[in-house]
């Protein structure tokens, strides 16, 4: 049974722009070994819709290890990833990274940014890092801290000019003006990609919805297919999570486990109930149960309606 649970809770299945996002990911990194300027990037979207997911991806497919050279054993770290804290700081960002890199005196800050950064700088480039993710990037775009927004930027810009690698930024549309009123950043992140809720009543993207459901119910270890993508229970799914990517893997997931647990041979119709009373009601009580009464078109949940949590 735990084996069983281990697949449900490790299952991937990326969406085509979750899978073009890694892509350019990957291009970003092999351009910029080459050019005199490094390819940087901006992944936006709305809280729920798989960017945090599609970035956590792209650190498994990378993953730092021990090498050993002349100099003795070091750790190589392919892309350094960290979520920009709460209240957002130049100085608190400076110490994530630190502390991402698995430093042990992370936390031995001293009072000025620039030796901060000098520190970074030598930590980039004994573990030849190759790319820097900073997720969560809105924390430096609060509204009315312009000063903070202005000083973020130019650390940014800054760190993209001293290091020659490239930064990706991470965040909700808004944080989007950390790089539009910023000239020199504007021009660097050209290349920006968009995450969007699925839409039930746009074709094309529900055509999408109902393939990714197709594909993780392939996943499921169990020995008969659970009918995800069936329409009337596809809508369901859709009502339940606004089309949003976390929220309907967190639904299909917890399914799938108590499923196990009580020996089923899929995803039951009362699981997803169940499931979407315990976790998912609270996200929209002003509709009943979609697994129990189902949804009719005209009251499908507008994407992005839900008030989620950051991811």
């Amino acid at each position: 049974m735990d084996k069983r649970i281990g697949i449900v809770e490790s299952i991937w299945v990326g969406t085509p722009e979750m899978a073009r996002i890694i892509r350019q990911l990957d291009e970003c990194r092999e351009r910029s070994r080459l050019a005199s300027e490094p390819r940087c990037m901006f992944i936006e979207g709305e809280s729920g819709v798989g960017k945090s997911l599609t970035i956590r991806h792209y650190l498994d497919r990378n993953p730092r290890r021990r090498e050993t050279d002349a100099n003795g054993e070091r750790t190589i770290i392919p892309v350094l990833s960290a979520m920009v804290p709460v209240p957002g700081s130049v100085g608190g960002l400076i110490s994530e990274l630190i502390r991402a890199t698995g430093d042990p005196l992370w936390n031995k800050r001293t009072s000025r940014l620039g030796d901060e950064t000098a520190r970074l700088r030598t930590l980039i480039e004994n573990c030849s890092i190759e790319m820097i993710i900073l997720d969560e990037i809105q924390h430096l775009a609060p509204d009315g801290k312009e000063s903070l927004r202005k000083s973020a930027a130019d650390w940014v810009k800054n760190l993209i000019t001293q290091t020659g690698i490239p930064v990706v930024i991470v965040g909700v549309p808004y944080a989007s003006r950390l790089i539009d009123r910023h000239a020199q950043l504007r021009n660097r992140f050209s290349l920006r990609a968009d995450l969007r809720p699925y839409d039930w009543k746009d074709r094309q993207s529900q055509k999408k919805l109902l393939k990714f459901l197709d594909l993780v119910d392939e996943e499921l270890p169990f020995s008969a297919r659970s009918g995800l993508a069936e329409t009337e229970t596809a809508m369901a799914i859709y009502q339940a999570s606004s089309g949003l990517p976390r929220l309907f893997m967190k639904l299909i997931r917890s399914a799938a486990i108590r499923a196990i647990r009580q020996d089923a041979a899929m995803v039951r119709p009362e699981d997803l109930a169940v499931v979407y009373e315990e976790e998912l009601n609270h996200f929209n009580g002003n509709f009943p149960n979609p697994f129990v009464t189902p949804p009719q078109l005209s009251r499908l949940v507008p994407s992005g309606d839900f008030a989620v949590d950051d991811e």
